[in-house]
This record gives C-alpha cells, sequence and structure tokens, in this order.
C-alpha cells in the first residue's frame, strides 16, 4: 500500500488544476447558488417581530431570537466574527401567502414571466409588491394544464428583518418559507436576483 507521503506527492501539483476547475465550475452556477456557498453561511428565521438566529453549533431548537424592532441593539450578538457573513433566510409561513394556481401547459416555458404579468390577478399585490417563487405539482398532458403553489411574500413584511440583518453585516443570501417538510423549509428561492 502507498504512504501518506507518496500519496501528497502525487495529488500536490495537482492542487493549481483542482483549485481553478472548482471555479470555473462556481462560474457556472446561478448566482444564487453562487451566493449560497460563497461565505459562512448562518440560518435566520423571520415572524413578524423577531429575527431568530441558529448556530450550527449549538443543540437542535436551541436559538439566538431578538425583537425586530430592537434588532440593532443586539447587533454584537449577532454580528459573527471574522468579516462578511451571509445567511439563509427562512421565513415564518406567516409572512408568505400561499396559493395553488392552475395555468395553460404552453405557460411552462414562461411561468415566471406569466406570474410575474399576472401577480394580481392571484393575490392582492403587484408584481413590484412582492418576491416571489413557485413549486409545480403536476402536469396534466391530457387537458394541457400545469398546476402549480405560488408562495409570494410581500416586501413590506420582510425588508424590516433583511435591513436589520444589513444593519449587523449580514448579507440575505437565500430566502425560503419554514415548512413542515423533512428539511423544515418549502425548498424554494425567494432572493431576487439582483441581490
Amino acid at each position: 500500500s502507498m504512504d501518506t507521503s507518496r500519496l501528497k506527492a502525487l495529488f500536490v501539483p495537482m492542487a493549481p488544476v483542482v483549485r481553478w476547475w472548482l471555479g470555473e465550475i462556481g462560474a457556472m452556477l446561478p448566482l444564487s447558488l453562487r451566493r449560497f456557498f460563497s461565505v459562512h453561511r448562518l440560518q435566520v428565521r423571520a415572524s413578524h417581530d423577531k429575527l431568530c438566529v441558529v448556530n450550527p453549533n449549538s443543540a437542535p431548537g436551541e436559538e439566538d431570537c431578538h425583537d425586530l424592532g430592537h434588532a440593532g441593539a443586539s447587533s454584537e450578538i449577532l454580528q459573527p466574527s471574522g468579516g462578511k457573513h451571509r445567511c439563509e433566510l427562512l421565513l415564518d409561513e406567516s409572512l408568505v401567502l400561499v396559493r395553488e394556481v392552475e395555468l395553460p401547459l404552453e405557460a411552462e416555458s414562461t411561468l415566471r414571466r406569466v406570474l410575474s404579468f399576472s401577480m394580481d390577478r392571484y393575490t392582492p399585490f403587484t408584481e413590484s409588491d412582492v418576491l416571489f417563487d413557485y413549486k409545480i405539482l403536476r402536469r396534466d398532458v391530457v387537458n394541457k394544464k400545469i398546476t402549480l403553489t405560488l408562495y409570494v411574500a410581500p416586501r413590506d413584511g420582510v425588508e424590516p428583518a433583511i435591513n436589520a440583518l444589513a444593519s449587523m453585516g449580514i448579507e440575505t443570501a437565500t430566502m425560503d418559507v419554514v415548512s413542515d417538510s423533512v428539511n423544515g423549509r418549502a425548498g424554494i428561492e425567494l432572493c431576487p436576483a439582483e441581490w
């Protein structure tokens, strides 16, 4: 069997090539995934009046919760050490409107645009008032229909949490919704591309 020094001698010259290759692969990822993996990530849960930071090293269920109105006062608690950090923001279900929507099957290739354009038909909001994403539930080829779940977060309900985190030097990298699924989230991305 090969000893570790011989293995090291084989792999050390490859390190620059591997780093370059991983950089190239990373550049091909969507912006939201690049941001998600680029820096240390915290998990923050937001409700109407609270921000709860989940420390990855703490016991399950152990969170630092702070009133949203006084988030600035607790910035030294939330401020991670060692520079810029980003978080996965999980929105409480009470901050999000969830609707089942049925559309013609031919709309599938432009679903985001179609939903954007007709947001006021499915919700009490216009497209500029909300962050949204969707999950396809089923395709009915016979009746030429597609059914999806539309998740809509009014910006004025979400921005206090995002602004409080920003004031603490924490950038929101991804945004999902708390759910009863196995991993505790809906599996959507509400963070707009321009962030």
